[in-house]
């Protein structure tokens, strides 16, 4: 299995939560009953005795893909011995068998066969006796679990309500052999497939998975360039193909770290090279093996198509051929495994009932490939991963694939039972249909649909959108809104709203309600940004060069219009509401100098909500956890030593210092970042020189880098600074760099804490109803909202403003952004909603 390569990783990985998946398989009594009573069956001594002597004699007898006509000969005296027929052969030397009705529902259990050309260094009694090969990954294992649920099956065979087929295959290691299983018809018409896979680093017995997209899919590729030898002496009359290969190798990072969305997990990767015998003589061709990943299928498609081009255009640049080799039939790509996510709910379930709740993880993403994924692309299916780790045992090993493997037989039991109480459950409840209902409180559906008619009310709703075009008429960029700060100010003398003023210069801080804790704080940002409307509307922007591009004229429209309906309340309020009317969001880290002032010290949690032109209008949607990236700036200066273009020995040339730095920090992304952590790192500009023929004395670039992870924005700036300066040595030159974090302060990644944000978002569903409300994605922008985050509970939510009757239709941050100012009443019930449903019952001890 060769993504289990990396699997060592998951030990650390792997997360243990309070699953928040909704509906259980049938009835839990039931289940827990069933699953013990499997497990009792599996563990009779004569039983458990069978599985370790099976797994022994597949041990011994260890045979690589396509080649296991011993293993699938036991495999099926086996099944004869159990009375179970079967299908032979399939896909050589794979075995289908079937146990039940025959009729439907059919769901499969899959074992792998094959071993690996590893030679194997423990020492005991049933060491492998083929020389060179070992069950280094478990398929022993796998295929001794599976013939336990035959037997545990084949008991109750008349008890079944439907049919269990068992799916011995061949040649997982590399071979596809799932596709030959399934290209010859066997696995057709099947509903759903399992399939268990051991797991060494994690203690015996405990179970893993995670829905969705859960390993990568991978290609192979094959590379020739073509070049003319000749004497290393003269280079001039030959065509150079290691310098052709080697612009081929940096070229091709270029497509993970400058074409892929950082938050979509591709790699690709050389891992041999192959030219030349001698130093002195420049070869005729070089030969160049990798692999390409992607967890999903367009990914796939988009790096084979572009590594062929990269490689074979960085060829001609050298004055070389290249032909690329994609081994589509030798080595056949795996597709991405997806995890099918109804059926990961029932197996989760039977897992539960069967070790106990607090021995089923959640597993992260991983990089490697296993050829599973196969199935998962034509049925519903998931594959999870079983613990075989006991310390006693004292294995060297510390992953799969390695001579030292050692598995803990306690697990053959536990395994056996799972892959049957999976398989009986599922034919009893049906599980890919399940489906799952949130229920809402009355009390919350009222409180939501009173605020949300108070806003609609045409009275109120002229008032509010009469705010925000003033507002937007009257734009200003950071920290000098002292316009729209006197609005909102007269706008709170109005209300009777007492307030702060000024706060980080032109900043406003209300306050309505008791003034005891619990204190729940509710933002908006005032600042436009520096670019000119286009949108030829009575109400555009009168100031030139300036537009609310970025919707935050509407943000202080519904939190005045909160402040309107929550002043209406005050003497009901069970805490005090905060109103952060803040200056300087676009670029200026405003929010870090509201923090600076000290008036937010006492606030418990703050809320925000921000307009999307991408949601139609009323949908909302945020996510737990990580939602924004964070990022910093930085500039540098290569100094070289200037001179005449004619005369490039004389000189120190920061040109190619800086290219080659700029060429080098997309390393950092595409070679020593984990593909599954989003980083990037941009250069957007670059100065240096004012005349075709002369070297300049100094070259200027800069730009941003940006993670999801705090620990990521500290590795990027350490690495883009070493990287630099060194490069920058490599050609003779010094360079210096700023990473500008007095102005404008680098901005932290964007956590929504996860209690705070469940509590918006079950209000969000009482709002605008369950199908309204969204699952957002990561993104690499930054918002400064983030500063709040690091000091207390913080969420953003976005809320939905597009119209398709209005156009244009163009996304934030342009000068044709346009509003539906029917979303502000959503937004304003939404905020006040919020505010009052957490003083009623606050998340945090406010003590």
């Amino acid at each position: 299995m060769e993504w289990l390569h990396i699997v060592v990783l998951l030990s650390t990985l792997a997360v243990h939560v309070s699953w928040g998946l909704e509906g259980t398989t049938g009835s839990l009594p039931e289940l827990s009953k069933l699953s013990q009573e499997l497990l009792d069956s599996a563990r009779d001594p004569e039983f458990f005795d069978w599985l370790r002597k099976v797994r022994r004699k597949i041990h011994e007898n260890p045979e690589l893909a396509f080649e296991e006509e011993e293993t699938s000969r036991f495999i099926r005296s086996e099944l004869d011995l159990l009375g179970i027929e079967y299908i032979w052969p399939v896909a050589k030397t794979g075995v289908v068998a079937s146990i039940g009705s025959g009729v439907q529902p059919w769901f499969a259990l899959r074992a792998d066969m094959d071993a690996l050309p590893i030679q194997e260094l423990v020492e005991w009694e049933h060491k492998s006796k083929n020389p060179g090969k070992m069950h280094a990954c478990g398929h022993d294992v796998h295929v001794t679990m599976l013939l336990g649920a035959a037997k545990l099956l084949q008991l109750k065979s008349k008890e079944l309500k439907g049919t269990v087929k068992l799916v011995f295959q061949p040649a997982e290691e590399g071979h596809a052999g799932a596709y030959h299983m399934l290209k010859e018809g066997a696995l057709d018409g099947i509903e759903g497939i399992f399939g268990l896979h051991v797991w060494p680093e994690q203690p015996t017995g405990s179970i893993g998975s995670r829905p969705g997209p859960f390993l990568a899919g991978a290609g192979r590729f094959l590379v020739t360039v073509q070049g003319q030898g000749g004497h290393a002496a003269a280079p001039h009359l030959t065509a150079d193909p290691i310098l052709a290969a080697c612009s081929i190798i940096i070229a091709l990072q270029q497509i993970v770290s400058r074409e892929t969305d950082p938050l979509e997990a591709r790699v690709v990767t050389v891992g041999f090279v192959n030219g030349g015998q001698a130093a002195n003589v420049i070869p005729e061709t070089v030969e160049l093996k990798g692999t390409f990943r992607s967890l999903t299928l367009e990914g796939l498609h988009y790096l084979q198509h572009r590594i062929k081009e990269v490689i074979e255009m960085q060829a001609l640049v050298h004055q070389c051929n290249a032909t690329v080799d994609f081994m589509l039939e030798k080595m056949r790509p795996y597709p991405p495994t997806v995890v099918d996510e109804a059926l990961y709910k029932h197996i989760k379930s039977v897992s539960e009932a069967l070790v106990g709740e607090p021995n089923v993880y959640l597993l992260p993403m991983t990089m490697g490939a296993e050829d599973f994924s196969f199935y998962t692309h034509k049925m519903s299916a998931a594959m999870f991963m079983i613990g075989t780790k006991n310390d006693t045992l004292g294995s060297n090993a510390t992953s799969l694939h390695s001579p030292y493997l050692v598995i803990d037989e306690e697990v053959l039991p536990i395994g056996a039972a799972v892959h049957a109480a999976v398989a009986i459950s599922f034919l009893d409840t049906d599980a890919v249909s399940a489906t799952t209902a949130t229920v809402t409180e009355p009390e919350l559906e009222f409180l939501t649909r009173e605020l949300l008619e108070s806003a609609k009310e045409p009275e109120f709703f002229e008032w509010m959108i009469g705010v925000r075009r003033r507002i937007h008429q009257y734009p200003e960029t950071g920290f000098e809104e002292y316009r729209t700060s006197e609005l909102i100010r007269s706008e709170l003398d109005s209300l009777g709203i007492k307030y702060t003023w000024p706060v980080a210069e032109t900043g406003i801080v209300a306050s309505i309600g008791s003034g005891s804790k619990p204190v729940f704080a509710i933002r908006a940002d005032m600042d436009a940004l520096p670019i000119q409307e286009q949108v030829e509307w009575e109400f555009k922007s009168k100031i030139d060069g300036k537009m609310h591009a970025c919707g935050h004229d509407a943000h202080v429209a519904m939190l005045l219009g909160a402040a309107k309906i929550l002043q209406s309340r005050r003497d009901v309020l069970k805490g005090t509401v905060k109103l952060v009317f803040q200056p300087g969001e676009e670029g200026f880290s405003g929010a870090h100098h509201m923090l600076r002032h000290g008036i937010l010290d006492d606030i418990d949690a703050i809320f925000f909500i921000h307009v999307v032109p991408d949601l139609p209008t009323g949908v909302i949607s945020s996510r737990p956890g990580q939602m924004l990236a964070g990022s910093g700036r930085f500039s540098a200066t290569i100094t070289g030593k200037g001179g005449h273009a004619a005369a490039p020995h004389k000189n120190r040339d920061p040109i190619i210092a800086a290219a080659s730095a700029v060429l080098a920090l997309q390393q950092i992304v595409s070679r020593e970042t984990d593909p599954l952590e989003a980083r990037v790192v941009t250069v957007g500009y670059f100065e240096g020189g004012k005349a075709e023929n002369v070297i300049p004395e100094s070259v200027k670039f800069g730009g941003t880098y940006r993670s999801l992870s705090p620990e990521g924005l500290i590795y990027l700036k350490e690495r883009i600074r070493e990287v630099t300066e060194l490069q920058a040595l490599v050609h003779r030159c010094n360079a210096t760099l700023d990473f500008k974090e007095e102005q404008p302060l680098p901005y932290p990644v964007m956590i929504n804490d996860e209690a705070l944000y469940g509590h918006v978002k079950k209000v969000g569903e009482a709002l605008v109803g369950e199908p309204n409300v969204h699952f957002f994605p990561m993104i690499m922008g930054a918002e400064d909202f983030s500063f709040y985050s690091q000091h207390f509970p913080a969420t953003i939510f976005v809320l939905g403003v597009k119209n398709e009757t209005l156009k244009p239709d163009r996304p934030l941050h342009t000068p044709y952004f346009v509003i539906d100012e029917e979303a502000l009443p959503i937004g304003v019930a939404l905020y006040a909603s919020v505010a009052i449903s957490y003083l009623d019952r606050p998340l945090v001890d406010s003590h």
